[in-house]
């Protein structure tokens, strides 16, 4: 194959659009890849007629002139980058590389569509121009070639002012140095990650930046982000600040937390001194002197104040353990079956004593072993079944109890005069008392409700009221427990326990007194205290198992933990030791013996 042959055959199969044109632009030649290029076919373009120039955009039509007059000229070649019209409509992007040989007097032409690659190009200018971080690009003489207006409208200098100058002119003189070194990171080929320095702005002041940085490796500029995080920077360091005024204020806080229960601790032993002695010689008075119905009045508003200011002084040490952090919680088997009949009969008795119905009610089968706190337990329920009688006048309360789910769940309901919606809440903070917005006041410190939802809480649930005005009150909440020694109670269909007491039924069972049985370890703990006279010792031992001023009045008179409550009362330490005596000193003398023989 000749050489013009062969050149024909190459511009025919050619997939570059090409094309050959007289000096003055008319095309005299296409082939095919430039047809499809711009949808012109070869008879459309009436070879000889139409111009390089007639098809490209009027815009462009200024440079396409003037690169044809360069090659007339004498340039031997161009390179241009403008718009052609396609068949249909539109114009492509085309790169276009033409060379003039004079001999022929031909221009030989071949052309690339650029028009995606023209597209993406605009959008990463927008995106440059657009962005709000801080771009630029930076060569490796210290210099940067392009900076973004984010990066100008940031620092305040202009784009003229930023490309003058060595970049680390404008750095921090602290700075400098570790700047030059992540330069030098970067033309070794790593890449920064959230660098940090100090930049001067127009107006004087430092700014610090964030950056992430890379080179390019064909190139060698490097392209790089910056944020300003002078704010984020002024943030943290407030707070850092916070977060150790905050920490020296918990600090300070625990430490008068501790002072504070301390103090309580000593002022409620000191307190109790007096008024248990008030409080008893009341008692006294009342039942061996005869007086008058004046006197008898006024001694029992002693009696009652004393015993009022009492339950105030234990709720407050209660109230300040709890804030403290100090409030023990126990995790121990117990009877679950015995703690609620001696609860339901000594409120069965109180209830009657008010003329009021009583019903108990097991809504499904109960385990009988359970692990848990019982003394926490046992105060929670005396207190809200003592707010339920308390506020009850007429009706009935009830105490309902029910195992789902792992869970034990405990409602005390009332028929009581109700409780507004916007008290449902502020009856559980502390000294807030549904008695100060009603007609009648009721005796109580208004913390009783603060102490039980606490201590409910601890034990994993809380406390829940429905309540509305005429209509009664259900305060209710669900304790985890483990069953103990048994399988749990697989459906609540079993037939429960229901017992109902109709308050005209005054007599229908002996009174029976609340039961709390001190073991071993506690009755030896409460007689070594007695040995050397600590009451408060002693005091703290009874009000750890729940015997206490809310627990006294409930307790079986003829048992021995409402002896030794009446005991610490009245401070009678020897009294006490006597009473333990038969039940510690042989156990003692026991060990005594042992440890002789070991030796």
């Amino acid at each position: 194959m000749g050489g013009r042959a062969a050149r024909e055959k190459f511009f025919e199969l050619s997939a570059e659009p090409l094309c050959v044109a007289r000096a003055d632009g008319a095309l005299l030649e296409v082939n095919a890849a430039w047809t499809a290029a711009l949808g012109w076919r070869e008879d459309e373009l009436r070879i000889g007629a139409v111009s390089l120039r007639s098809l490209a955009h009027p815009e462009d039509r200024e440079e396409m002139t003037r690169a044809l007059e360069q090659l007339t000229l004498g340039a031997s070649s161009i390179r241009l980058r403008s718009r052609w019209r396609i068949r249909g409509g539109g114009y492509r992007w085309i790169d276009w590389s033409c060379r003039y040989e004079p001999e022929e007097r031909l221009l030989y032409g071949c052309a690339r569509d650029v028009t995606e690659q023209r597209r993406v190009e605009q959008d990463m200018e927008k995106l440059f121009t657009l962005s709000v971080d801080m771009l630029c690009v930076a060569n490796v003489e210290g210099y940067f070639e392009r900076v973004n207006p984010a990066f100008a409208a940031t620092l305040g200098w202009s784009e003229a002012e930023l490309l003058t100058k060595p970049f680390v002119e404008f750095v921090h003189p602290e700075d400098r140095g570790a700047t030059r070194v992540e330069t030098a990171r970067l033309a070794s080929g790593q890449q920064t990650l959230n660098f940090e320095n100090r930049y001067k702005t127009a107006g004087g002041e430092w700014r610090w930046m964030q950056w992430r940085s890379k080179q390019d490796p064909e190139t060698g500029r490097f392209f790089a982000i910056a944020r300003d995080v002078t704010s984020a920077k002024k943030t943290a360091a407030a707070l850092r600040e916070a977060m150790r005024a905050a920490e020296e204020a918990s600090a300070l806080a625990n430490a008068a937390n501790h002072e504070k229960t301390a103090f309580l601790a000593s002022m409620s032993h000191e307190l109790r001194t007096p008024l248990n002695a008030i409080i008893g010689y009341a008692e006294m008075i009342a039942e061996s002197e005869p007086m008058s119905a004046r006197g008898r009045e006024s001694l029992e508003i002693v009696h009652s104040s004393g015993h009022h200011l009492l339950m105030l002084i234990s709720d407050l040490l209660d109230i300040s353990k709890i804030e403290s952090g100090k409030l023990a919680i126990r995790d121990e088997p117990f009877d679950l079956h015995r703690m609620l009949r001696m609860i339901g009969s000594v409120f069965e008795r109180h209830a009657r004593e008010q003329r009021l119905a009583f019903r108990y009610e097991e809504k499904t089968l109960l385990p009988s072993q359970v692990t848990g706190d019982e003394t926490r337990l046992r105060q929670v329920l005396i207190n809200l079944l003592s707010n339920a009688i308390k506020y009850t006048t007429r009706g009935s309360v009830a105490l309902r109890v029910a195992y789902l789910n792992g869970a034990l769940r405990f409602e005390v309901e009332d028929t009581g005069d109700g409780i507004p919606p916007e008290m449902h809440e502020k009856i559980f903070l502390p000294f807030e008392q549904l008695a100060k917005h009603a007609a009648s006041a009721v005796e109580g410190t208004g913390l009783g409700l603060a102490i039980s939802r606490h201590i409910v809480r601890k034990l994993g649930g809380d406390i829940h009221v429905e309540s509305a005005v005429g209509r009664g009150s259900v305060f209710w909440f669900e304790y985890p427990v483990e069953v103990v020694g048994e399988r749990d109670p697989e459906s609540p269909s079993t037939v429960p326990r229901v017992t109902v007491v109709a308050p005209e039924k005054r007599e229908l069972t002996p009174p029976v007194g609340l039961r709390v049985e001190l073991t071993s370890a506690i009755k030896r703990a409460i007689y070594e205290a007695a040995l050397i006279g600590d009451i408060r010792e002693i005091r703290s031992l009874l009000d750890d198992v729940g015997i206490d001023h809310r627990t006294a009045k409930l307790l079986d008179p003829s048992s021995l933990e409402a002896a030794l409550y009446g005991l610490v009362t009245r401070y009678r330490s020897r009294e006490i030791r006597e009473l333990l005596a038969a039940s510690v000193e042989p156990a003692r003398a026991a060990e005594a013996r042992a440890e002789e023989s070991a030796e």
